[in-house]
């Protein structure tokens, strides 16, 4: 989900789903893809945005360098 301060002043929120096929490993080689396409998507509905801040619920596949680096 994103939240967002929409033109009226109010809170926004987006809901993105990601499904696939077959069983899938919760890491980080499923995770960064997904945020990438969730950043791509929120830019191309925000053009203005600059700034995305992230929120987890401290699972495991958050916790490797390539997750923290992204950009």
């Amino acid at each position: 989900m994103a939240y967002s301060i929409g033109d009226s002043g109010e809170m926004e929120m987006m809901t993105f789903v990601h499904v696939f096929e077959i069983a899938t490993a919760q890491d980080s080689s499923s995770v960064l893809p997904i945020l990438d396409d969730v950043f791509s998507q929120l830019k191309t509905i925000m053009p203005q945005l600059q700034t995305i801040y992230i929120r987890n619920d401290n699972a495991g596949c958050y916790h490797c360098a390539q997750t923290v680096i992204i950009q």
